[in-house]
């Protein structure tokens, strides 16, 4: 795992890239409890975000889209969280992933 925890890296993520290897991806450290929102600008393939509190998945947005030109989803953190993964879209599925476990 990449570890986003400067301003750059939080506001760039994985945009721009081309592919994320498997079973790899971008852990960010948010610096503070917040619910947090995500967009996808800039994103070249459809990815899982895992929602994080204090080390525990809380939530997921499964498969987010790459974005068309038109039109740039944004993803919001389902409650206050400390910490976001992002991972190639179908990790969270493959991997037996579910809400209340532990990261």
């Amino acid at each position: 795992m990449e570890i986003a925890d400067t301003q750059t890296e939080l506001v760039t993520g994985l945009s721009y890239r081309n592919s994320l290897e498997k079973d790899s991806g971008m852990y960010f450290v948010l610096g503070k409890k917040q619910v947090a929102s995500f967009w996808m600008l800039g994103m070249r393939f459809p990815i899982d975000i895992i929602w994080i509190k204090d080390g525990e998945i809380i939530g997921v947005e499964e498969n987010a889209p790459v974005p068309s030109s038109e039109d740039i989803p944004t993803f919001s953190s389902p409650q206050v969280i400390t910490n976001v993964l992002e991972v190639s879209a179908g990790f969270f599925q493959e991997n037996n992933l579910k809400i209340g476990d532990k990261i």
